[in-house]
């Protein structure tokens, strides 16, 4: 993430609509400030709810209550993978 921003600030000093460093730069702006990535520990993801599952899971989701059952459920059908 950190390298896509770098790259879009890269292209606005480029397009000079800013000037000054570029603060989301690795060399000589982050790397004092924040650990080395190798050092970053990785993450352990959930797994995905088998897909022949789904119809039981939104039915019991639709029983719930609350903003957060809907915003799960808005979520669930719109879904689009990312890459």
């Amino acid at each position: 993430m950190r390298g896509r921003i770098e790259t879009v600030l890269d292209y606005a000093k480029a397009k000079e609509y800013f000037e000054g460093d570029n603060p989301a730069a690795w060399k000589g702006m982050l790397k004092p400030l924040l650990p080395m990535p190798g050092k970053v520990q990785n993450k352990k993801h959930h797994a995905a709810l088998p897909y022949a599952e789904l119809g039981m899971f939104m039915a019991e989701l639709r029983t719930r209550t609350g903003i957060s059952a809907r915003a799960l459920e808005f979520s669930i059908l719109t879904v689009c993978p990312f890459r």
